[in-house]
C-alpha cells in the first residue's frame, strides 16, 4: 500500500509482512501524532484500522497484561522496546 505524506515512520508488523505500523499525523488534527496499525483479517489481507494517540499506549499494554493477552515474556521478543523500557 502507498504510504500518505503524512506518515513519519513506517515498519512491518512482526510475522505479518503485509501489515504495518505507521506513526503519523492524526487524522483528528493533523498537528498532533497518531499509531495506527493493520493487522490480518481472518482471510490473511491487511485489515486497516485502530488510530490512536501516542498517550494511550502506556495504558494499553497495562490493560493487555492485567487482561494476560500480553506477558513480559513476549516484550523480550521486542529487543528494542526491552532495551528501551530498562534504560
Amino acid at each position: 500500500m502507498k504510504k500518505p505524506k503524512t506518515v513519519k515512520h513506517a515498519e512491518p508488523c512482526m510475522g505479518h509482512p503485509r501489515c504495518e505500523i505507521w506513526v503519523k499525523a492524526a487524522s483528528w488534527d493533523k498537528n498532533e501524532t497518531s499509531v495506527k496499525f493493520a493487522w490480518p483479517d481472518r482471510n490473511g489481507k491487511a485489515a486497516r484500522g485502530g488510530e490512536v494517540p501516542p498517550s494511550v499506549l502506556p495504558q494499553l499494554l497495562d490493560v493487555a497484561i492485567r487482561e494476560n493477552l500480553l506477558r513480559i515474556a513476549h516484550l523480550k521478543k521486542h529487543k528494542t522496546l526491552w532495551a528501551q523500557l530498562h534504560s
